[in-house]
């Protein structure tokens, strides 16, 4: 399967997705990171460039005005029920990181900044991810005390 762009108007959307909400604030954060470090994942079209997973991503490079990196997979036109399946594991398999796995990994971010820009501020990496600096801050300082202690 080889990647490839393609502008987003191009994309057909079917009427019958199983992800009706798409959550504003999420949205936002899609988007700030699309525009920073780029799309990491494609979205998957039937070769008719009918959507098939990845509508969020979509949404969001429509918003931004960019085209959208994106995959075919073959023979998915004349299977539904295989799309319909695709559709499902993308957005009931997904898992987000636990609270803990949250918090190491805010703090290793912050870390490799600072070690690139010994300047760099809890309030830059706050900026940064689009989080509260005070939430940044407790999270920081939380981090120590789950690496000292990780049971």
């Amino acid at each position: 399967m080889k990647t490839f762009y393609i502008n987003p108007m191009k994309v057909k959307v079917p009427k019958e997705r199983m992800r009706k909400d798409f959550n504003p604030k999420r949205m936002e954060k899609l988007k700030t990171s699309i525009l920073k470090i780029g799309q990491i994942q494609p979205i998957v079209l039937t070769e008719g460039n009918e959507l098939v997973a990845g509508e969020r991503r979509l949404r969001a490079c429509k918003d931004l005005a960019r085209d959208v990196m994106a995959i075919y997979l073959k023979d998915l036109k004349d299977d539904p029920l295989l799309q319909k399946e695709m559709e499902y594991a993308e957005n009931v398999y997904r898992d987000d990181l636990s609270p803990t796995e949250k918090i190491l990994a805010k703090d290793a971010l912050y870390r490799l900044r600072r070690e690139q820009s010994p300047d760099h501020r809890i309030e830059d990496t706050a900026d940064e991810i689009g989080e509260s600096r005070s939430q940044t801050t407790e999270d920081i300082k939380l981090a120590c005390f789950i690496k000292a202690a990780p049971s």
